[in-house]
């Protein structure tokens, strides 16, 4: 499909964040390894999050969808699954599932799309293979076929360079030992993700404790979770772009059902703070606004690659020269993420230039409607949709839809805050 915005009409007004995408899987996994029934209110309903589910239940979980909430039933006894788990695309069911393969006696094969199966898994396989599992794997990428192996203890060092998923999948799976300590070499990137999951395991009973040195970060656990009833924070990921549209267009937005404290990607309310807009905080999210144009920004975006692409967007419309560093890894995302938005924002008439690990971005007072690609990634098509929103005349954004993977509300949501779109047939 493909869907027009119409740019210069917004105008603002008030939603509510979509549930944690992240937090789900965390929510869902834990709750399987719970001694009882967990209940799940605000569960993300995200094609991610549903790869995450089926892949539990291939692995014996009984998880029931009700009105209000999901019923998750701990299992004592994991069984090897009787079909490949197919993650899709998502990245955190397959780094967070395998973890937990690897600590069980059984049997399973894994696999995805033809993105994911593009994207390498080195990290992962240098800890199955540190653990004593048997595997095979297409020369670092998926398809991977994995026979764990049941220990009582754990000590084990991870790499976590170009993703730190698989060290929560390993966090997650602790309760299937007696104890667990890990140690993550650093760099270790989007380590705030890190967090959440230790943050997770301790609201729900889990000893946790953590130490860091200059060379890594230790993470020592012990004990299982409790079941109980869990409810799924808003998502800071989601909501950055809804955020960013208020602040270029000079409109007020309300973002509610946004947790206060320190979560993944939730810096973007710094961020936009730094580049002039209001930022104001609510009992349950933010209002945000502008006056006029805002201001450069520099920033190492290494624990927040999320928020490249629609920070991408304001620094394109703020005055000055901007510079966003840390972005490397981001060639290994559902596209190259940085050749991605920087060749379709550059369609737009903004002023791009991409250096090693860094985009220098000069600001320009409007961007011109154009006919763009989505890449097959949810993250540039959202960000693209905001930056329709800032340009003259009208951008059609080519294979639309990807953000069911994260955010299947999001088109709903911009029609709702005053976007004019329509939609067709691919030409």
């Amino acid at each position: 499909m493909r869907v027009s915005i119409r740019g210069s009409i917004f105008r603002g007004g008030e939603i509510i964040a979509p549930p944690s995408k992240s937090y789900s899987h965390r929510a869902l996994i834990l709750s399987s390894l719970a001694d009882g029934s967990s209940y799940i209110t605000n569960l993300s309903s995200c094609d991610d999050v549903k790869r995450t589910m089926n892949a539990l239940r291939l692995l014996g979980v009984s998880i029931e969808i009700r009105e209000t909430s999901i019923k998750v039933e701990g299992v004592s006894q994991f069984s090897s699954p009787s079909d490949v788990i197919d993650c899709g695309g998502s990245a955190s069911t397959l780094r967070m599932i395998t973890p937990l393969i690897s600590l069980l006696d059984i049997y399973a094969v894994l696999t995805g799309d033809k993105s994911l199966r593009s994207r390498p898994i080195g990290e992962v396989l240098d800890a199955l293979k540190r653990l004593g599992c048997r595997f095979l794997h297409r020369d670092g990428y998926l398809p991977l076929a994995l026979h764990g192996v049941r220990i009582e203890e754990l000590s084990l060092s991870l790499k976590a360079s170009l993703s730190s998923q698989h060290v929560s999948g390993f966090l997650l799976s602790s309760p299937l030992l007696d104890s667990l300590t890990l140690s993550v070499m650093k760099p270790i990137v989007s380590k705030p993700y890190v967090d959440l999951t230790v943050k997770l395991l301790s609201s729900m009973g889990v000893e946790s404790r953590v130490e860091e040195d200059a060379k890594s970060v230790t993470y020592f656990l012990k004990g299982s979770p409790r079941a109980g009833e869990i409810e799924v924070p808003g998502d800071y990921s989601s909501a950055s772009f809804l955020m960013v549209a208020a602040a270029i267009t000079s409109r007020e937005v309300i973002v509610r059902n946004l947790p206060r404290g320190k979560y993944p990607d939730s810096e973007i309310v710094t961020f936009l703070e730094e580049m002039g807009a209001t930022v104001e905080q609510l009992n349950d999210g933010y209002r945000i606004s502008s006056h006029g144009s805002l201001n450069s920004i520099e920033v190492d975006l290494t624990n927040y690659p999320d928020l490249f692409p629609p920070l991408l967007v304001a620094t394109a419309v703020a005055k000055g020269t901007s510079i966003l560093s840390g972005i490397g890894r981001l060639i290994f995302k559902e596209s190259n993420r940085v050749k991605a938005m920087c060749m379709e924002l550059s369609k737009m008439g903004a002023s791009l230039y991409v250096g090693r690990d860094q985009v220098k971005v000069e600001g320009v007072d409007k961007l011109r409607g154009s006919l763009v690609s989505s890449w097959g990634d949810h993250r540039v098509e959202m960000a693209l949709a905001v930056a329709a929103l800032k340009a003259d005349g009208t951008t059609t954004i080519r294979d639309a839809g990807h953000i069911m993977k994260s955010y299947p509300n999001f088109y709903n949501d911009l029609s709702r805050l005053g976007a004019e779109l329509s939609w067709g047939e691919i030409v």
